[in-house]
């Protein structure tokens, strides 16, 4: 596998596995399958978990879906986006960490696997690109 290949394929793994645990998350708040206790509900913005759910949506799910569309049809704009959606998981796990005032072992989990993806992408936009339909 050439190396753009294999760019290729971790950026779109790793976006969509994201994208596909935001979105579990997101569904399990807004069915009301999801809680995270009673004293850390009520630090909810309006103490709503359907809203956590949407923003979680919105906020991770939409940007990572995204970045795995993008990465998967190799456009230009894969690499920043990639980076994107990982700056955005790291701004979602400080910004989640302060509302909630709580720490979860999943948080630095999800800040660690943010700063990588935001890693890939600046790794992806160093990388040269082929022009499409040409031969080098």
């Amino acid at each position: 596998m050439t190396e753009p290949g294999r760019w290729r394929t971790l950026a779109v793994t790793a976006t969509a596995l994201m994208a596909m645990w935001a979105l579990a998350g997101a569904a399990g708040l807004v069915g009301g399958g999801l809680s995270f206790g009673p004293e850390i509900d009520s630090r909810l913005p309006r103490q709503s978990l359907p809203l956590a759910g949407a923003a979680l949506f919105v906020v991770v799910a939409v940007p990572m879906a995204a970045a795995a569309v993008l990465a998967w049809r190799s456009s230009p704009w894969a690499s920043r986006a990639v980076a994107v959606a990982g700056v955005v998981l790291v701004g979602w796990v400080v910004v989640e960490t302060v509302v909630i005032a709580e720490w979860y072992w999943l948080q630095p989990l999800c800040f660690a696997y943010g700063l990588g993806l935001a890693a890939l992408g600046l790794a992806g936009a160093r990388r040269p690109t082929p022009r499409r339909g040409h031969r080098g």
